[in-house]
């Protein structure tokens, strides 16, 4: 299951065709289909006065049809795998930021997308975010936290004046926790989780 919101959810809502989510302040928390679980993933939506931020792009389409609807000028990915960045192609003006990991990862998949037909790509990161510096996202204080382990690079987004962390695939259910990729490791899962609590 991705997408796990560190917070009570005090007013839950269910919009269309039975998309839920929930407000806290200025961020919108989107479940993806399948309650978020693979291939799909919860989003943030931190909305500002002139524009909108997306964090994660994975939700799914009828969590897509609800976001284009809104003013995304900028994508924050806690990670490249799939399930995280499907979507991005549709917001063709948004700027698409990434960790210092997978920048790189993500700008030769969408090389290999242009000469291979069997690769899809997720999008191209266009710049990359520090981790553990005071962001402002549409006027909002946000903290790209490095959780290494489920892959190299993953973040936590936290939200220091709302008390809302995203572990997202810090995932401690029965379906988790951890993936065998590449760049997984065990050993940095367990410190990340333990350093989310």
């Amino acid at each position: 299951m991705t997408g796990q919101v560190r917070t009570r959810e005090p007013d839950g809502q269910r919009g269309r065709m039975g998309m839920s989510r929930m407000q806290i302040g200025p961020v919108e928390i989107i479940m993806g289909e399948n309650q978020s679980r693979s291939p799909f993933s919860t989003s943030l939506l931190i909305r500002g006065k002139e524009d909108d931020t997306l964090i994660d792009c994975g939700g799914g389409e009828t969590v897509f049809q609800y976001l284009k609807e809104q003013r995304i000028r900028q994508i924050f990915l806690t990670h490249i795998h799939p399930d995280h960045t499907h979507g991005i192609h549709l917001f063709p003006d948004a700027q698409i930021f990434t960790n210092p990991y997978d920048y790189n990862r993500l700008l030769e998949r969408a090389k290999l997308a242009k000469t291979d037909p069997n690769i899809k790509s997720n999008g191209v990161a266009q710049l990359i975010y520090p981790y553990s510096q005071v962001l402002n996202l549409s006027g909002v204080k946000v903290v790209m936290i490095h959780a290494p382990g489920h892959c190299e690079g993953f973040a936590c987004p936290y939200f220091p004046d709302l008390g809302i962390l995203l572990i997202g695939d810090i995932d401690l259910t029965s379906f988790g926790p951890w993936y065998f990729t590449p760049d997984s490791d065990i050993d940095q899962f367990v410190q990340s989780a333990q350093m989310t609590l």
